[in-house]
């Protein structure tokens, strides 16, 4: 029979990594203080704090879905499509003018640095 002996080791903290601040989440916590999480690539929000997308009917009617038919399903589901694209479209043309807009920073940017050294 052996004899095992157990040595109990306190386990080492988990070092937490440092994130740069220009790629924390800008959400607000409950309680006032800024999201310490790192923001989702491309983004300025992590998971947590996300805006949600939401699609208002514009009609402001309730709509009963135990009288849709095949035709009215297939309808909505072409004006959902419709939207959806319409979203992307406007997600890659937000993305354009960033893009844009960083190249016009960094061209401001370099040319202030070199006023600076002169």
């Amino acid at each position: 029979m052996e004899n095992s002996l157990s040595i109990n080791l306190p386990k080492p903290k988990r070092q937490r990594r440092e994130i740069p601040k220009e790629f924390l989440c800008k959400g607000i916590k409950s309680n006032g203080e800024h999201c310490s999480f790192a923001s989702v690539k491309n983004e300025m929000y992590c998971k947590h704090h996300m805006p949600k997308v939401s699609v208002v009917n514009t009609c402001n009617e309730m709509i009963d879905s135990s009288t849709n038919t095949e035709d009215t399903m297939i309808m909505d589901i072409e004006t959902a499509n419709k939207i959806i694209l319409e979203l992307i479209d406007d997600r890659v043309e937000h993305e354009k003018q960033i893009a844009e807009l960083l190249d016009i920073y960094r061209i401001f940017k370099t040319e202030f640095e070199n006023l600076q050294c002169q």
